[in-house]
Order: structure tokens, then C-alpha cells, then sequence
């Protein structure tokens, strides 16, 4: 009796080789699921930055948006005998006076620059603004007030400037605009990335407010 209770008791546990193929079993089972759980946090992760990214790309352009068409085509200079507005655009960069900022301390009318700075293929777009000092007759320059960047990491910039080069020709994309009688009738921002980068910045048309009288 004592050797079928023991024959009993042998069978009813496990052997090495059965342990051995249990603990394996259950390490692959382990590694699966922590794979899993890995792939699934790098994927919210890209997910994540994916929508920060988009979110800061519609961030720029509705501020961008908000101030350009709110641009003045004020001619407040010194000399009175400038007849053009103040406003000057280039292909990189442009400069034009407006109301005050959300951000400002205080009201009166405002400089706002739009530029790039960096090295070549890896620059930021950079949004300037200060308080306008009446008397001067020119703009101030990128930096001489208070600067935020709108993003970082662009490729270039390429600003437009839709509107007449005189009063007797046909509206057309130009690549500047100085001196000029009246403000532009659109304003394109033609935003680029570095090849690889994900993300995607459509061209953002802007039509100030041309309807403003001017004084």
C-alpha cells in the first residue's frame, strides 16, 4: 500500500522537465505582453507629440492670422512727406504696425515683426512686437522689443505679396513690399520642413484690413 501511495503521489505532481517547460511557457508569455505594453506606450507617445505638434502649428497660424489682419496702414513718421504706409515685407521677414497684443501691458499702436532665425535648415519662426515710438521714421528691427518663437525646427520661410505694383496694373503675387501706398490685399506664409519631418504647414493667405482709412 505504501508503494501505491507513493506511486500516487509522484503522479500527482510535477517533474523537472514539466516545471522547466512551464516556466519557459510562462517567460514568452511575459515577454509578449510587455512587448505589447511597450509598443502601445511608444505609439500614445507619437500619437501624443503628433497632436502637440499639430496643436502648436495651428497655435502659430491663428495668431499670425489674428494680428496680419488686423495690420494698420498707418503713416505715423516724422516726416510728413513720407506718402507711403508703414508697413515693409520682404521674402523672409515683415514688419507692420497694429493694435496692441493680448499680451501687451498697455494700449496705443503696436510694431509686429515676422522673421526667421537659425542656421539654414533647422530655424525658427520667430513673432516680435513693441510699443511704436511716434517720431521715428522707420520700423524698429526683429528684437528690439519683446520676440516669442512660434515654432522651432522649420526649413524656411517664404512670405508673398498680392496687390498692384501701380495703380494701373493687374493685382500679382509679388516677392516684396516697400513703400508702398497701401497695404497688400493678401499676405501668403509659405511654411517648410526639413525632408523626413512630419509635419505640415498649408499655406496660410492673410487679407489685412485694406478698408481702413489711413491717416
Amino acid at each position: 500500500m505504501t508503494r501505491r501511495g507513493a506511486a500516487r503521489g509522484a503522479e500527482d505532481g510535477f517533474t523537472l522537465l514539466e516545471l522547466l517547460i512551464s516556466i519557459t511557457l510562462l517567460g514568452l508569455l511575459f515577454a509578449a505582453v510587455t512587448g505589447g505594453l511597450r509598443f502601445g506606450a511608444a505609439a500614445w507617445q507619437r500619437s501624443a507629440e503628433g497632436l502637440r505638434s499639430a496643436t502648436d502649428l495651428q497655435t502659430a497660424q491663428a495668431l499670425l492670422r489674428r494680428q496680419v489682419e488686423q495690420a494698420w496702414p498707418l503713416r505715423p513718421f516724422a516726416d510728413r512727406r513720407k506718402a507711403f504706409v508703414a508697413f515693409d515685407g520682404t521674402a523672409t521677414d515683415m514688419r507692420f504696425l497694429g493694435p496692441a497684443p493680448a499680451a501687451a501691458l498697455s494700449d496705443g499702436v503696436y510694431e509686429y515683426a515676422i522673421s526667421t532665425t537659425g542656421r539654414t535648415g533647422d530655424r525658427s519662426l520667430v513673432f516680435g512686437w513693441k510699443l511704436f515710438a511716434f517720431g521715428t521714421d522707420t520700423l524698429a528691427p526683429l528684437g528690439a522689443g519683446r520676440t516669442e518663437v512660434l515654432i522651432h525646427g522649420i526649413a524656411d520661410m517664404d512670405i508673398a505679396y498680392f496687390g498692384r505694383r501701380d495703380a494701373n496694373a493687374a493685382p500679382t503675387w509679388l516677392p516684396d513690399w516697400h513703400d508702398r501706398t497701401e497695404l497688400p490685399l493678401l499676405i501668403r506664409f509659405r511654411v517648410r520642413f526639413p525632408p523626413g519631418d512630419g509635419r505640415n504647414w498649408p499655406d496660410l493667405l492673410v487679407a489685412p484690413m485694406t478698408g481702413r482709412p489711413t491717416g
